[in-house]
């Protein structure tokens, strides 16, 4: 077997690979005996089926997947040894490979590509980006306040249809406090506000990250600047998608959405690798510990109530999917924890209204922009 690069751009190589019988024949006549072994035929006894039947029966599948295997081998091994970082796989060149003949051939020739990941930096400290601070103002304190009443309060014609049921609202009194929020020992009207300002300042906050994080990742994908060989990215899309079945039309379509992809995944790398981002099995075990078994079980140092809060966090990690999606919350908080300390912002204080509208305005230019593009 020999591997040879015989044409190359700046990052894309191609490949040329000679496979000779030496190279599979072995691997390949111990299946096909492993075969004759289990063969039952009618016609033959158990183990006594000819080998050239066998040979003929299965032959080129046989033959077809051992000079793929080496195929395989052999890319990656010169991948490894020349320590290459390549984007996505090896392609095969079809235009090259038309003439493969598994019928008659031993020897074989085939070409593929690679395409190089390009060299950048990412500089994360040139960049600027709008920072929301969301107040809360008294009028969402009062809606909440009001709905708690409501809530807690008591129907008065229960018997009557829901839109003409009366409720006699709840009293602002720690009876209600306690209902609301069980573990603040709130006794006050005015410590109640306090706590649900807090709670919504809390929740404006995730909702600020979210579209900080958003817009760091538009900004990084639109400056850093680097070159993508497209058509090979093309058609690894194309043929990586096998079981979506996308054709050349669907992949031209929605190219920019995938080159846009593909970039912040570069880059995402890199991020990852220069500052050891990482989310472990520990950190969602806390996480699991900390926001939801901590409902169930009160804070103590017993043992035995450790090692059932551990059992109920073992099996609530038997949930794949939903491990992923704390998996990914995770990251992505400590992604944006990350942009906070080394992205320098525009911190812009402003109501809930006034941030919907923002996004919103931001939405619609983004939608106008990917228009003029297509």
């Amino acid at each position: 077997m020999n591997i040879t690069k015989e044409n190359a751009t700046n990052s894309v190589l191609e490949l040329k690979i000679n496979i000779e019988a030496a190279d599979y024949q072995a691997n390949m006549d111990k299946i096909l005996k492993d075969y004759q072994r289990k063969a039952n035929i009618p016609g033959f006894r158990a183990g006594k089926v000819p080998f050239s039947l066998i040979q003929k029966q299965y032959g080129k599948a046989v033959l077809a997947e051992e000079v793929n295997k080496v195929l395989s081998e052999a890319i990656n091994k010169y991948v490894e040894d020349n320590k290459l970082s390549i984007i996505g796989n090896a392609l095969p060149i079809d235009d090259k490979n038309q003439d493969i003949d598994f019928e008659n051939a031993t020897d074989f020739t085939f070409w593929f590509e690679i395409a190089l990941t390009p060299e950048f930096e990412v500089k994360m400290d040139k960049l600027k980006v709008k920072m929301f601070d969301i107040s809360v103002d008294e009028k969402l304190i009062d809606e909440s306040v009001e709905n708690m009443r409501k809530r807690f309060g008591n129907v008065t014609n229960p018997e009557a249809p829901a839109e003409e049921q009366n409720i006699d609202l709840a009293e602002l009194n720690e009876e209600l406090f306690n209902q609301v929020y069980p573990k603040d020992n709130i006794k006050t009207e005015k410590e109640l506000r306090e706590r649900i300002a807090k709670e919504g300042k809390e929740m404006y906050g995730r909702e600020a990250d979210r579209k900080f994080l958003n817009d760091v990742v538009e900004e990084l994908v639109e400056k850093t600047k680097f070159e993508i060989p497209e058509e090979f990215l093309k058609r690894w899309i194309q043929y990586s998608s096998q079981d979506q079945q996308l054709t050349r039309e669907q992949v031209e379509a929605n190219f920019p959405y995938y080159l846009n992809s593909f970039k912040w995944q570069l880059i995402e790398q890199k991020i990852v690798e220069a500052n050891d981002l990482k989310v472990t099995r520990d950190d969602v075990r806390k996480y699991y510990k900390d926001n939801v078994v901590s409902l169930y079980f009160p804070p103590s140092e017993n043992e035995e109530q450790e090692k059932r809060m551990d059992m109920l966090v073992d099996s609530m990690l038997q949930n794949q999917k939903e491990v992923k999606q704390i998996y990914d919350m995770l990251y992505d908080q400590k992604l944006t924890q990350l942009f906070k300390d080394q992205v320098k912002q525009d911190v812009k204080k402003v109501t809930f209204d006034e941030f919907v509208e923002d996004v919103k305005k931001a939405n619609e230019k983004a939608t106008k922009n990917a228009k003029k593009d297509e």
